[in-house]
C-alpha cells in the first residue's frame, strides 16, 4: 500500500483538511482525511500517515511505501512495534516501510491531552492542569458523518474543557470510514488513530498524554497500551500512557469530588440507537452499566444527570455481558460496601459473562463456529449490549 497524493485545503467554519489518496496493492485507492482548526500548522510530514496506516499494513499484508519525510526515532520504532503486534496477534504479518528521513522544525512547546469527558479523560485532564490543549475527535466513537451532532457535542465537552483549565480544540477523520476499518478497533487501531490525530499537531505539542484504559493489575494487549504509545513518540513529540496506577474504581472515587464532572460525566459510545456515540449516556450498554453502579455504591449517582436513569436496576445489571475484569472490580467493591443486592446482581453478570465467552471461543473451532454463533447471538440478544 502506498500514500500516492496529499494536500491541505480550508473547508468551512475555520477547519483545514488534510487529504491523502492511499493506494493498495489490489489497485484500489480511496481518500483519508484528517481535519483540524486553520489556525494551528497542520504536520506536512508523514509522521501521522505512518502512524494512521501501520495497523491497516500488517491487518492486510501489504508493505507501506511513504513520500513524505519520517522521524528517523519514530521510524526505528516501528520495528519494535510491529514485533509487538506480532506477539500479542501472531496472525498480523511483518510488512516493511519505505520512507525518507526528515525532522520537523518545531514552532511551540505544548503539552495535551485526549479529552472526552469520560472517566479517563476527566482523571488525566485534572491530575495534569498543564495539559491545556484538549483534543476532541469526530471519526471516533462518534461516526464521521454525525457533523452536525458534533457541534452540539463539541459544544457541551467544551464547557467542561474549560471548567477544567483547559481548550477543546476540535477535529476529525474518516478512517473507520475506510478499508482501514477492518483493523480491530478496540485491540489494535484505537492507539495508533490516537496518535495520528496528535502528530498533526507536532510543530505545537511536545508532550501528548494518552489517558490510560487498564491499570498496571491488567496490562493485557490492547490498543493503547503503555508499550505501544510511547512508541510514537518523535524526535519532538513525546506520548505518554497516563493514569495506569489507578484502576477504573479508583478514578471514579477521585472525580466525584467535583461537582462539574459529575454532571458531565459522559461515558457511552454506543449511543440511545447502538449505532454511535450521541449526547447522553444510554444507560443500556456494559461501560454505562457498571459506571451506573459504581456511583450508585458512592451514592452519587442522581448528581450525574448525563445518565437518564438515577437507579441501578438489579434485573438488568443481572443480565450485563460485559468485561469480566472491570465488572470483578465493581462486584468487589458491592462487596465492601456491603450492598448484598448489587452484589448479587453483578455475580449473576459476572457468571452469564463467563459463559458467554466459552461460547465465543469455540468460533475458532473449525465446523463448529456456525453453531456457537447460533448459541452466542441468542445469549446475547438477552443482554444489556
Amino acid at each position: 500500500m502506498e500514500l500516492i497524493q496529499t494536500q491541505v485545503f480550508k473547508i468551512a467554519n475555520n477547519m483545514q483538511r488534510l487529504s491523502g489518496l492511499v493506494r493498495y496493492d489490489d489497485g484500489f485507492t480511496e481518500e483519508y482525511v484528517f481535519e483540524i482548526p486553520t489556525k494551528y500548522t497542520i504536520s506536512h510530514s508523514g509522521n501521522p500517515w505512518l502512524a494512521c496506516l501501520l495497523p491497516l499494513a500488517v491487518t492486510i499484508g501489504e508493505d507501506l511505501k511513504l513520500p513524505l519525510p519520517v522521524d528517523q526515532v519514530f521510524l526505528d520504532a516501528t520495528d519494535d512495534l510491529i514485533k509487538l503486534w506480532k506477539t500479542w496477534y501472531p496472525k498480523l504479518y511483518d510488512i516493511n516501510v519505505y520512507a525518507d528521513i526528515g525532522v520537523v522544525a518545531k514552532s511551540e512547546d505544548q503539552c495535551a491531552t485526549f479529552f472526552s469527558s469520560g472517566v479517563d479523560s476527566y482523571f488525566t485532564a485534572l491530575r495534569h492542569p498543564q495539559a491545556q490543549p484538549m483534543l476532541l475527535t469526530l471519526g471516533f466513537d462518534m461516526p464521521y458523518r454525525y457533523t452536525n451532532k458534533f457541534k452540539e457535542h463539541f459544544d457541551r465537552i467544551s464547557k467542561s474543557a474549560v471548567e477544567c483549565g483547559g481548550l477543546l480544540i476540535p477535529t476529525a477523520t474518516n478512517i473507520r470510514e475506510t478499508r482501514w476499518s477492518i483493523c480491530h478497533w478496540e485491540l489494535l487501531g484505537h492507539g495508533p488513530a490516537l496518535a495520528a490525530i496528535a502528530l498533526l499537531f507536532e510543530q505545537h505539542f511536545s508532550e501528548v498524554l494518552i489517558p490510560s484504559s487498564y491499570d498496571y493489575n491488567v496490562m493485557h494487549p490492547w490498543g493503547s497500551h503503555p508499550m505501544v504509545d510511547t512508541l510514537f513518540t518523535t524526535s519532538n513529540l513525546h506520548f505518554v500512557h497516563d493514569g495506569c496506577g489507578y484502576s477504573r474504581l479508583d478514578k471514579i472515587k477521585y472525580l466525584t469530588k467535583y461537582k462539574h464532572v459529575l454532571s458531565n460525566l459522559h461515558v457511552c459510545f454506543r449511543g440511545a440507537n447502538g449505532q454511535g456515540q450521541d449526547q447522553y449516556n444510554c444507560c443500556n450498554c456494559e461501560k454505562c452499566y457498571r459506571t451506573m453502579v459504581v456511583l450508585e455504591l458512592l451514592g452519587k449517582l442522581k448528581q450525574a444527570s448525563m445518565f437518564k436513569e438515577s437507579k441501578v436496576n438489579l434485573t438488568k445489571l443481572a443480565l450485563l455481558y460485559g468485561d469480566q475484569v472491570f465488572l470483578a472490580e465493581v462486584h468487589s467493591f458491592a462487596v465492601e460496601m456491603k450492598n448484598t443486592k448489587i452484589e448479587k446482581a453483578l455475580q449473576k453478570s459476572i457468571n452469564r459473562s463467563k459463559r458467554i465467552d466459552k461460547i465465543k471461543k469455540i468460533n475458532n473451532i473449525p465446523f463448529l463456529w456456525r453453531i456457537s454463533t447460533f448459541f452466542y447471538n441468542r445469549a446475547i440478544a438477552k443482554s444489556l449490549t
